[in-house]
């Protein structure tokens, strides 16, 4: 009997025993969670403490840029330069914003994706600079967009630079240059024992006003030349006037 109940002490206390270390086990994980949720809140509650100072103080560098959204998690603008030289950038804030780089975004539904990561990486390089200075990261990518789409002229006749370089190339030329800031591009094409070389500048506030084509050289009389240029200037003239110029083209490919 007494043995007996010996044995019933000791299971008892083996049975509390275990049950302690289950308890202490399951709180200790809960405290630290505990304790990192409070750390990611303070965090997040400096993010957008720092965000809503940063965007109200804010100006936009040009009355035609729009400040469409301002929340405690983005920021998002519409830098213009002109209609058609024009993106949307969006900055994400993350936890230890700003010594942590915003996530950027850049958008166009017009421009073509190596345009978009073009202007992306100024943007995200002006990003991550403002990080390493632990300095709001919202003017300095504003300025970075609005400065590439200032400095290159291209942007809004980016396609159609394409498809010129492709025509030229498949007649034994191609683009011989190009100067984004100054809008000029230089072309080179030949065929059989003719050749041309010619530039392409492209206006500030083009397709509103058109481009202006210069000969440079080419092994065509002159007075051929000229009737070709008087071609494409009254072709420039009706396409910056709206006029759909492509239309007896389509027209004449659907016929056959």
């Amino acid at each position: 009997s007494e043995s007996l109940c010996r044995n019933i002490l000791s299971a008892v206390k083996d049975s509390a025993a275990r049950k302690s270390d289950v308890t202490t086990t399951a709180t200790q994980p809960h405290c630290s969670q505990t304790r990192r949720d409070d750390s990611e809140h303070r965090g997040d509650a400096a993010m957008a403490s720092f965000a809503a100072t940063e965007q109200a103080a804010f100006v936009p560098p040009d009355a035609a840029d729009v400040l469409e959204s301002a929340t405690p998690a983005l920021t998002s603008l519409r830098v213009v330069v002109t209609p058609h030289r024009c993106v949307k950038v969006i900055l994400h804030y993350q936890a230890g914003y700003p010594a942590t780089a915003a996530v950027v975004e850049v958008r166009n539904p017009a421009y073509p994706p190596p345009l978009l990561k073009k202007i992306l990486a100024a943007a995200e390089d002006a990003a991550a600079a403002a990080a390493a200075e632990g300095r709001g990261a919202l003017a300095p990518v504003v300025a970075a967009a609005r400065a590439f789409l200032e400095g290159n002229r291209f942007v809004p006749c980016w396609r159609e630079l394409r498809r010129c370089a492709l025509l030229c190339e498949r007649r034994g030329g191609g683009m011989a240059g190009a100067n984004p800031a100054k809008g000029v591009a230089r072309f080179a094409a030949k065929t059989g024992a003719y050749a041309v070389d010619f530039s392409v500048t492209v206006p500030p506030d083009y397709p509103a006003a058109g481009v202006e084509l210069n000969v440079r050289a080419s092994d065509f009389p002159r007075p051929l030349v000229d009737v070709q240029l008087a071609q494409v200037r009254e072709l420039v003239r009706r396409c910056a006037a709206g006029a759909d110029v492509d239309a007896p083209r389509r027209a004449a490919d659907a016929a056959t």
